[in-house]
């Protein structure tokens, strides 16, 4: 089973030199299911760090808000869609039953278009704030205060391969080995804990999914001849300079597959 269908969120932290990679299954859940979670934990490559905790603190306590509103939007969806149809209708029909207008129909239409998104906004933002929300907000923090810590042998390794990468590679060196080496030149990494392993390559290959720069850099390195391409070379460290880590590229290309299926 997928783990974005599990009760239990799972969350990692993998330390990279200048950053934190967070990867957590309730990032991708989309809303869904988010009331019948049961239990939070947090696994990484041994202790977090006052600062690392705190971190992990605010990007798990703003993704519960993220995963609770697009609950809330889903569940009331429904009614959102009705209430917002009979004002179109209300207005519709109140102007042009009562008031007079030289072009017949346009002014109609558009003031009911108009109320009917008015009232769309007004509940998508009441729910967001209801009691609700709130509780199921509240719940979810409650529960994740009780989450378990774990040290996952798999992350070690993780980071023990990102930190010979960093050491060797800086990275315009990276993005050429990449453009022209595909992730053949890399080298191997493998998990020696089955389930860790299986949770990170999933975790993995739904951030890339949900990151559009990488997973076409992810697509052109797999697709790559192996020959001296500086178009490729030069496309992966504008992106690394903008943000889209060429390490975070790499690590993708050492464990997922060219079709990323596990």
């Amino acid at each position: 089973m997928s783990l974005i269908k599990h009760s239990e969120v799972v969350s990692y932290l993998i330390r990279f030199k200048r950053f934190n990679l967070k990867l957590s299954s309730l990032s991708f859940k989309k809303g869904e299911d988010v009331d019948s979670i049961t239990s939070f934990e947090t696994k990484s490559a041994g202790l977090l760090s006052i600062n690392e905790d705190e971190e992990m603190d605010d990007w798990m306590l703003s993704e519960i808000k993220e995963q609770v509103k697009l609950f809330i939007q889903d569940k009331y969806y429904g009614l959102r869609l009705v209430l917002a149809a009979v004002t179109f209708l209300a207005i519709y029909l109140f102007c042009s039953l009562v008031i007079r207008d030289p072009v017949p129909m346009i002014d109609e239409f558009l003031l009911g278009i108009l109320g009917a998104i008015a009232i769309w906004i007004f509940l998508e933002h009441k729910e967001g704030d209801g009691a609700v929300a709130h509780k199921l907000n509240l719940d979810l923090k409650e529960l994740y205060g009780q989450r378990e810590y774990s040290q996952s042998e798999a992350v070690e390794e993780v980071e023990a391969y990102i930190y010979d990468l960093e050491s060797e590679y800086d990275p315009l060196s990276l993005a050429t080995l990449l453009a022209n080496g595909g992730k053949e030149a890399l080298p191997k990494l493998e998990l020696t804990d089955k389930a860790d392993r299986k949770e990170i390559k999933e975790l993995l290959a739904l951030y890339l999914d949900s990151n559009h720069v990488l997973s076409v850099l992810f697509k052109k390195v797999i697709k790559s001849n192996k020959r001296i391409n500086k178009p490729l070379s030069a496309l992966i460290y504008s992106a690394h300079q903008s943000g889209n880590d060429v390490y975070i590229l790499a690590l993708c290309l050492a464990l997922l597959e060219g079709n990323k299926k596990l």
